[in-house]
């Protein structure tokens, strides 16, 4: 049996394999992380093999990947707090995390973490992403308020929620200082003028001097055109149904 530890990575990973006697086999450098390559490797070692990898960022796209290599048997996902305090050396490299990897593996002292099927990892990554949108919104939208109560002589409407149906309008005719323009729109620069909507009914953003295209997200409904550096949608949460996950 041979026992591969991986180093991942978002641009390469690094792997090492050691035998039953914790010989060190082989070992590689994969960049780009490529399926083409993890195949050649795992086709040139001879017999079997177990795999492990840390649960670090965007663990699924490699974990789901080794599934489909052939000569592979189990692959393991490890806690990677609970192994750097099992295995931790002062002298820190990707070939020395690869090669404590796979000797842990060897000795069966992997701290495993649970896999969830590919369908609720897919709803965990909606989710995480729908929570990420709405606290983008607030933020902006704190901004909104802040920059508005900074000017003199503005009167606020007063309805329920500034951002609804009611509260849209007023926008329209909001004339901002010199101060709030470029607080509002950093990318003009000095001396140049902004003008525009303070936010529109597509998408909430924060001021729209030059109209430029945006990229439009059909489950994040339309984001439209502004030269806003972070445009929120204001209906994050409405995915239609059998729309594809994020």
């Amino acid at each position: 049996m041979n026992y591969v530890g991986i180093d991942y990575h978002k641009a390469y990973s690094v792997l090492a394999t050691v035998n039953e006697r914790g010989q060190l086999l082989q070992e590689a450098r994969i960049p780009g992380n490529s399926p083409t390559a993890f195949a050649q490797y795992f086709q040139s070692l001879k017999g079997p093999a177990k795999v492990v990898l840390e649960g670090c960022r965007n663990w699924g796209y490699l974990y789901d990947l080794l599934h489909e290599v052939q000569p592979i048997q189990e692959v393991q996902l490890a806690n990677a707090y609970k192994v750097r305090v099992i295995a931790e050396a002062q002298v820190k490299t990707d070939k020395i995390d690869a090669r404590a990897l796979a000797n842990l593996l060897r000795g069966d002292l992997i701290p495993r973490l649970h896999v969830p099927s590919p369908r609720n990892r897919c709803r965990k990554n909606v989710l995480r992403q729908r929570v990420f949108w709405i606290r983008q919104r607030t933020m902006i939208r704190n901004r909104v308020h802040i920059l508005v109560d900074r000017q003199r002589g503005v009167r606020v409407p007063v309805c329920r929620d500034l951002f609804g149906k009611q509260g849209m309008d007023w926008p329209e005719t909001l004339a901002l200082g010199r101060t709030g323009r470029d607080a509002a729109a950093p990318e003009t620069g000095e001396g140049k003028e902004t003008s525009g909507p303070a936010w529109t009914r597509r998408g909430t953003v924060i001021w729209a001097p030059a109209q430029r295209p945006m990229v439009w997200c059909p489950q994040l409904a339309a984001v439209g055109t502004t030269t806003a550096p972070t445009p929120i949608v204001r209906d994050c949460l409405a995915f239609a149904p059998g729309e594809p996950a994020l």
